[in-house]
């Protein structure tokens, strides 16, 4: 009896009828519909006061017996809230996999961005050792397979150069990692 009173509590507040208006509408005294409500010294419940109430209240008769706890009785309401609960349920679960696809991406952006500045660095420090390397051997052009070495080196650091100013241009790298020695035009 509790559930059945404290259903039609619930449902009353959700059609903002105050006792008075409700009994009123039920065609019932204010104190019999109180004693319901309330699940006070009743040996039973009138069950057409149970029906009226699911009518005037637009609750399901399973509702206010406890045996579901969806309140609403259109069917058509029923149908749109579980396509609701549908859509939101496929918006999580679409929104979850496109978390785990960009935490995956946001990784392999880290691990190639990482790659790509120590090539970079590679690249320049193998282009000053090999000017150190001419240098010190004054004889290095008349060297066997020099001339091979110097244009692939050569090609290497423009490879490295263009890369270098494409990620500073897309912002993959910060601007200080383009050196002050080298004319980017």
């Amino acid at each position: 009896m509790r559930v059945i009173g404290s259903r039609m509590t619930e449902a009353r507040h959700l059609c903002q009828y105050n006792r008075d208006i409700a009994a009123n509408l039920l065609m019932v005294k204010p104190s019999l519909l109180r004693r319901v409500e309330t699940a006070l010294d009743l040996k039973y419940i009138p069950l057409n006061l149970v029906y009226r109430a699911s009518q005037l209240y637009d609750v399901s008769l399973d509702y206010i017996f406890g045996e579901s706890d969806d309140f609403e009785l259109a069917l058509e309401v029923q149908a749109e809230r579980a396509f609701g609960v549908q859509m939101q349920t496929y918006h999580q679960s679409q929104l979850c996999e496109l978390g785990v696809r960009f935490a995956g991406q946001e990784r392999k952006q880290k691990a190639l961005a990482e790659t790509v500045k120590s090539v970079l660095y590679a690249t320049t420090e193998l282009e000053e050792v090999m000017l150190q390397f001419k240098k010190m051997n004054a004889n290095f052009n008349i060297m066997a397979c020099s001339s091979k070495l110097n244009h692939r080196v050569n090609k290497l650091v423009r490879a490295s150069d263009r890369a270098r100013l494409e990620l500073v241009r897309c912002k993959a790298l910060p601007l200080n990692f383009l050196p002050e020695n080298k004319n980017y035009e």
